[in-house]
């Protein structure tokens, strides 16, 4: 080899190197932060994540949201399609607490509650919706898109749902998922994302 060439082979070394330590570190990770690391029978990682589209959600005080309430921050949304219940409240409970365990990393994720519209109040017996809370309405069947797009059959018993900053329905878990396992898949979320 030629004298000349090694100048060329050390700056082609030198550009390329950072690559090939990064694909030989990241490779085989899944997009979604290495969740393959953090084993949770509970997670449903949707493969084609489904947009929440651009459009208000109803409130249960009358109002309604702004059109991208899905963007710009992480959503933790817990959805059922009966009214809520004593077991709603422990979910409500429970995702109020996870909430509270991210810390410093709170403010990025807002907390939905999202009932049928003949639920308005959204709250079961009188109890009350942990502070903080935004109580979303959804029609009878076919009059929310939100609603289809969350599975309107999966959601009689209650699931949670977590919505990226860009409004991409990305995990759902049951009702009664382990908190713990819960709170670390939204740390590792956060962890990696740059947004939101």
């Amino acid at each position: 080899m030629s004298r000349r060439a090694w100048p060329i082979i050390a700056v082609a070394a030198l550009c390329l190197g950072p690559f090939v330590v990064a694909l030989l570190l990241y490779a085989g990770r899944d997009s979604f932060g290495g969740f393959d690391q953090l084993p949770n029978p509970d997670r449903e990682l949707i493969e084609n994540p489904a947009v929440v589209p651009l459009e208000p959600l109803r409130l249960a005080d009358g109002g309604r949201t702004d059109p991208d309430w899905a963007r710009s921050r992480w959503s933790l949304i817990y959805a059922r399609s009966q009214p809520c219940d004593a077991n709603c409240a422990v979910a409500l409970d429970r995702l109020d607490q996870v909430w509270l365990a991210l810390g410093g990393e709170r403010d990025r994720v807002q907390r939905l509650l999202l009932v049928p519209e003949e639920d308005a109040a959204g709250v079961p017996d009188g109890g009350a919706v942990p502070d903080g809370f935004v109580v979303g309405l959804f029609a009878g069947p076919g009059g929310n898109t939100l609603v289809e797009l969350l599975g309107r059959e999966r959601l009689e018993q209650g699931r949670y749902f977590v919505v990226d900053p860009l409004g991409n329905i990305i995990l759902a878990y049951p009702g009664t998922a382990d908190q713990q396992r819960l709170l670390e898949d939204l740390e590792r979320l956060l962890s990696v994302s740059r947004v939101g």
